[in-house]
């Protein structure tokens, strides 16, 4: 959601956030139904093998299609992030 509000006019912004949660209210009803189907057809292992397929593709759709929202955006120091980990710990 703060990508959307990176991206869009405040007006735009809460017509996508009305979309999306529509789309995640049907999906959420839905998926009981999707798992069921699922299992029926390839056992209960194959509600993982489908999360992860669907996982995979979105992604590859994010790789592709996102575009960087950050203004400020800095390479990564993984030696910085690191010590920040352990002050943490």
């Amino acid at each position: 959601f703060t990508m959307i509000a990176d991206i869009y006019e405040i007006r735009k912004a809460t017509f996508i956030y009305g979309i999306m949660n529509s789309i995640f209210t049907v999906l959420m009803s839905l998926s009981p139904l999707f798992g069921s189907v699922i299992t029926e057809k390839f056992g209960w292992r194959g509600n993982y093998i489908a999360i992860a397929i669907l996982s995979f593709i979105s992604w590859i759709c994010v790789i592709i299609f996102l575009p960087e929202t950050s203004k400020n955006r800095t390479k990564l120091n993984v030696i910085k992030t690191l010590k920040s980990f352990t002050t943490i710990l």
